[in-house]
């Protein structure tokens, strides 16, 4: 599992499976910065350069201010991948965006923006359409567009929003109840998707479940408060994995280090959910991606991790 450096547009994008499995990068928590827009750009053709099924953005595509200019031109840089691209909220999009560097903005308000501009009517992230459902198409979670589920070879995807700071519970001043209220309802509707997601996958007889969302908590690394402000999603997710008994993958970013492991537990016994796999992608200040292979007959995922040069800004 090494490390290709991009110094031109392509790494060697050979192996991984047989012909006829599923191919796709997941990145996130970039660009930050003018250097890091840089880098992106040579991302961006890298990308273009292999053969992918379709791109994952884990969110945070910027950092400050958060303005619709700035939101719109990460659209703009995210539409230049040829693939069909899905994409999960971080909290830089809108969670964070009430400090002064950040613009002084309401988050609801932010979060409102992410919506009509990344999840409007006729909005396609990528150069390609990812056919997907979305979470709002019941009348109950009508709001909740960003929440999006696809099959590819026999394999359920789902997006879910879940963001850092304290799943968008971090206090900030003039914080109001009804930020209070939609972070209790946005953790109800990712509840709510998980369960449908499972239910989909065993209706499908589904090889497995892919799940992606911008932050996942580990109570080996995070204090039981932060990982109270996940809660009922996390316990639900141990339900779903023990009861599916077959694999699940997540996706996720937010703490910007890459690691692969198996870090969920049945807190009824104790044991290691070893169904479960996590995948954090790294992210600012590196500049990279890492391409994942799944074998469906076997299940198996290869990953590849790739970065772009931190010098290599043409």
């Amino acid at each position: 599992m090494g490390v290709c450096v991009v110094l031109g547009a392509r790494c060697n994008n050979t192996g991984g499976g047989p012909s006829g499995d599923i191919t796709f990068v997941a990145f996130g928590d970039t660009p930050y910065n003018w250097f890091e827009e840089r880098q992106f750009e040579n991302l961006v053709d890298a990308l273009n350069a292999d053969t992918l099924d379709f791109v994952l953005h884990v969110g945070d595509l910027l950092w400050r201010p958060c303005s619709d200019e700035k939101l719109r031109e990460r659209l703009e840089a995210l539409q230049r991948i040829r693939h069909p691209v899905a994409y999960t909220p971080g909290d830089n999009e809108w969670t964070d965006c009430w400090g002064t560097a950040e613009g002084g903005y309401e988050p609801l308000e932010r979060l409102e923006a992410v919506r009509r501009i990344y999840f409007g009517p006729g909005v396609n992230i990528g150069g390609a359409p990812l056919p997907a459902e979305a979470q709002s198409r019941d009348s109950l979670w009508a709001e909740f567009g960003e929440n999006r589920r696809w099959e590819a070879g026999g394999v359920v995807f789902a997006t879910i929003h879940m963001v850092g700071s304290w799943n968008g519970r971090g206090v900030f001043d003039g914080r109001k109840e009804a930020d209070d209220r939609a972070a209790d309802r946005r953790t109800a509707a990712a509840v709510a998707w998980l369960e449908d997601t499972f239910r989909a996958a065993g209706e499908a007889d589904a090889k497995g479940v892919v799940l992606v969302t911008h932050a996942y908590v580990d109570p080996d690394t995070h204090s039981n408060n932060y990982v109270e402000a996940y809660e009922p999603f996390i316990a639900r997710l141990e339900e779903e994995v023990a009861a599916y008994e077959r694999p699940v993958f997540l996706v996720h970013g937010d703490d910007h280090e890459y690691v692969v492991d198996y870090p969920l537990s049945d807190r009824r016994t104790g044991e290691t959910l070893t169904d479960f796999t996590r995948l954090q992608v790294p992210g600012s200040p590196e500049v990279g991606w890492v391409r994942v292979v799944v074998d469906t007959a076997s299940m198996e995922f290869d990953f590849s991790r790739r970065r772009v040069a931190p010098w290599n800004l043409w």
